[in-house]
C-alpha cells in the first residue's frame, strides 16, 4: 500500500519516512495497535487457501454435473465461476508463455505472484479434467 511504501525502505525495512505525513509518533502508534508493514507472507498463505477452497468447491461441481464447465456468471455460486474463469485465462497465458512475459515486463518477484497459477495448480486442475 501507499502507507507501506512511504515507511520502508528497498529491502523492506523499516525506515524513517521521507514523507511528513507519516510522522515517527504516526508510526508508533500503528505499531502499537498491531499493523504490520511486512505482510506477503501472510497474504500469500491466505490466497493459497483461498485458492485450496475454490478448487474443492470445483471438485464438488464436478462430482454433480460430470463436468468442469462452470459459466462465468454461475447463479448458485459466482464466485465459483468468476474463479474457474481467471484460472482458464490464466492457463492459456501459462500455455503460452505470455504469463512468463508480462511477469518480466512488469518487474514482479515469483514471491509476488503466488495468486496465480501455478505448476503444481495447473497439474491439479488437469487431473481433474479441467
Amino acid at each position: 500500500t501507499k502507507l507501506q511504501r512511504l515507511a520502508t525502505g528497498a529491502d523492506g525495512d523499516k525506515k524513517m519516512p521521507s514523507n511528513p505525513r507519516l510522522t515517527e509518533e504516526r508510526r508508533r502508534r500503528l505499531e502499537s495497535i498491531g499493523f504490520e508493514w511486512k505482510v506477503k507472507h501472510k497474504m500469500k498463505k491466505y490466497y493459497d487457501r483461498q485458492w485450496d477452497m475454490m478448487y474443492e468447491k470445483l471438485l464438488e461441481f464436478r462430482s454433480k454435473n460430470g463436468h468442469c464447465l462452470v459459466p462465468k456468471r454461475y447463479p448458485p455460486d459466482v464466485k465459483l465461476g468468476t474463479w474457474v474463469h481467471t484460472q482458464r485465462i490464466q492457463y492459456r497465458k501459462m500455455m503460452q508463455g505470455t504469463a512468463t512475459a508480462q511477469v518480466i515486463e512488469e518487474g514482479k518477484s515469483s514471491e509476488e505472484l503466488y495468486f496465480r497459477l501455478t505448476d503444481d495448480r495447473r497439474r491439479r486442475l488437469e487431473m481433474m479434467g479441467f
